[in-house]
């Protein structure tokens, strides 16, 4: 948080001027940080304007006599706020000028009343304790937002000890005090005696309203930590016993038991049986359904070779390491695998207990190969895909090529190719290769397939002309290809064809008195489909 701590004590008219006198030097460092308000420009005539009041427990809230506040901004209600500007004001009424539109959420960081007691927790507007929680004011260039108002009371105050499932107190354990699930909240570390307060926290207490509290230990690397535990044993905040903080109040023995969090120590080792220290290990996680790298880091193994990891009872890993410069061997995976797939998983049951692995780097087995298997329709607008087979041992990585002719077909390189024209004639392999880290790649190609054939396009067929007796007919077929193409041409008389007739025209006859007639278009190129087209029917022809 961007606030000062708050003092608790009651001062002479002496001190108060000592006070103020240190105030208005902050303020001025601030303002030589850039961290006060600078002047409005065109875009930035917003503001913000409120009231602080004091309360002490059991008394009438009074008009603040002066204060500092925060603020921060965000482009959006739930965008990232950033930017974390000071502002002095005296009197109980603050006013945040010169605010460029957007929303912003602003804390009371000290606050003194006309006695001069600062005697009252800072806060987040409403009410809240931190940022995530705090109500957002929006702000729209040139006008004035006016927030409700604000009244800062004594701080609440928790306490209690946190120990071990044996009694033993845990020295350095956090304990975290939650007013929402995403929120987070203020902490504090419990002394050698395992005991915490918040008044050793940085703001001195808590504001009033609703908590969660955790406690939980994280030790370094090699010592035991301790599982994270809400109050009275829950397990999720979802599950956590509210606790009520008043103003002035103080809650003691919220005690915690702790269990040992269990522990993985993963000990690297080069070919020769050497750990290999300081270098980064691989962690993968089974999370939402996935395997996928943690997260968190950094992840390397120690001075002595061994990478520490606290986990959860039944959280699932997976560990693989690839040797550094120097160092031989090829990556592997936990436990003697080369790819996630065959790699074995590693779950703690029980508290406490501390799983030990080894990797041992070794030179790559060689790659055997299988013979990849083309399935599908060689024609164009047909997908072809390739079975690449199995390939040994499990982590093989293998990458496709498809060729035409034997020529590398340009993108070509997933597990299916759509076929187009520009195959047309040519006949499709694919070649895969295996490789594996410290080992030779393996090349094997498929065998081909049929000459592909290409798809001409066509377009609607049709007639124009007179239908009477002496008058010719021609066929119209407007756009085919691509080009060049072979066409032929049959003529028909009510749906029988016409001896002799094969070109694109027809002159009528007597014959043809009554009768309809129609045309046949036959395209054909070298290495695509042949297509055929029939026309419409004429009118009944007519004597002349």
């Amino acid at each position: 948080m961007t606030s000062a701590a708050t003092s608790a004590v009651t001062s002479t008219p002496r001190e108060r001027h000592v006070r103020r006198l240190i105030g208005v030097l902050v303020a001025a460092c601030l303002s030589v940080a850039g961290l006060t308000a600078q002047p409005a420009q065109a875009a930035d005539t917003g503001s913000i304007t409120g009231t602080v009041f004091t309360q002490s427990v059991g008394g009438a809230k009074t008009p603040a006599a002066e204060g500092y506040i925060y603020w921060s901004h965000a482009p959006t209600k739930d965008g990232a706020y950033s930017g974390s500007t000071g502002h002095r004001f005296t009197g109980s009424t603050f006013s945040l000028t010169g605010l460029k539109p957007g929303f912003y959420k602003f804390e009371v960081a000290q606050v003194f009343d006309a006695a001069g007691s600062s005697a009252y927790q800072r806060e987040y507007y409403n009410d809240a304790e931190v940022v995530h929680d705090a109500t957002a004011v929006q702000v729209v260039g040139g006008k004035a937002s006016k927030v409700t108002d604000m009244v800062l009371e004594p701080a609440g105050q928790i306490s209690g000890r946190v120990t071990d499932t044996a009694g033993n107190p845990i020295a350095n354990a956090s304990v975290s005090f939650q007013r929402s699930a995403a929120g987070g909240g203020p902490g504090v570390t419990t002394g050698p005696d395992g005991r915490y307060s918040t008044t050793t926290g940085f703001a001195k207490g808590l504001v009033k309203g609703v908590y969660r509290v955790s406690a939980r230990h994280d030790a370094a690397p090699g010592v035991t930590s301790h599982e994270e535990k809400y109050w009275k044993n829950a397990a999720t905040y979802a599950t956590a016993t509210p606790l009520t903080v008043a103003p002035g109040s103080a809650t003691a023995n919220i005690d915690f038991t702790l269990a040992a969090a269990p522990r993985i120590q993963l000990t690297v080792k080069d070919p020769a049986g050497k750990p290999v220290p300081n270098a980064d290990v691989g962690v993968w996680t089974f999370s939402d359904g996935e395997w996928g790298p943690r997260r968190a880091g950094p992840n390397k193994t120690d001075g002595a070779g061994v990478y520490h990891q606290t986990v959860r009872i039944g959280e699932r890993h997976k560990f693989f390491f690839t040797p550094p410069a120097g160092v031989g061997g090829a990556t592997e995976w936990y436990d003697n695998a080369y790819g996630e797939a065959a790699a074995k998983e590693v779950s703690a049951t029980s508290h406490g207990q501390v799983l030990s692995l080894t990797i041992q780097l070794g030179a790559a087995p060689a790659i055997t190969s299988a013979t990849p298997k083309i399935t599908g329709t060689a024609r164009s607008g047909k997908t072809l895909t390739v079975a690449p087979g199995t390939w040994t041992p499990v982590g093989v990585a293998v990458r496709r090529q498809w060729r035409a002719n034997g020529v590398p077909i340009p993108g070509a390189t997933g597990p299916t190719l759509r076929l187009s024209n520009a195959q047309a004639g040519r006949r499709i392999t694919v070649q895969v290769t295996g490789s594996l880290d410290g080992a030779t790649p393996v090349a094997v190609t498929s065998a081909a397939t049929a000459a592909v054939q290409g798809v001409l396009t066509s377009a609607k067929v049709s007639i124009s002309g007179t239908a009477k007796v002496g008058k010719k007919l021609r066929a119209r077929t407007g756009s085919w290809g691509p080009s060049p193409v072979t066409s032929k041409y049959k003529w028909y008389r009510n749906g029988r064809a016409i001896s002799g007739q094969k070109k694109s025209t027809y002159k009528v006859r007597k014959a043809d008195v009554g009768k309809r007639i129609t045309v046949r278009v036959t395209r054909s190129k070298s290495h695509y489909v042949t297509v055929s087209r029939l026309s419409s029917k004429t009118a009944k022809v007519k004597k002349k």
